[in-house]
């Protein structure tokens, strides 16, 4: 019920507790604040393919638009009363780690 509430609430939550000690956590922001300032074409060389592809990897802004899928939980692929193909993209990039990536990932 909480992780609910502040995914539909608020949009994100913090995890708090989880054991990981706070240097690697300050050296993923790190990493993290350097990839996304890098130029477009150089985060699209991690894009490996299409968005919700099993890889994950790179996705661009202009490409995820939560209006276009989200019901009163999320998940309702569009279907629910106001929900618009015609909806506009959400302004957000984003970097999906999955584990052991195959080398010979399809691009975007």
């Amino acid at each position: 019920a909480d992780w609910d509430r502040a995914m539909s609430d608020v949009g994100f939550a913090v995890v708090a507790g989880h054991g990981v000690a706070p240097e690697v956590v300050g050296a993923l922001r790190s990493a993290a604040h350097e990839f996304f300032e890098r130029s477009a074409e150089a985060k699209a060389a991690y894009c490996h393919g299409p968005y919700g592809n099993p890889l994950g990897g790179y996705t661009g802004i202009g490409t995820e638009a939560v209006s276009r899928t989200r019901d009163t939980h999320g998940g309702d692929g569009g279907r629910s009363a106001g929900a618009s193909a015609a909806a506009p993209p959400d302004l957000v990039e984003s970097f999906i780690f999955k584990p052991a990536s195959p080398a010979a990932a399809p691009t975007c």
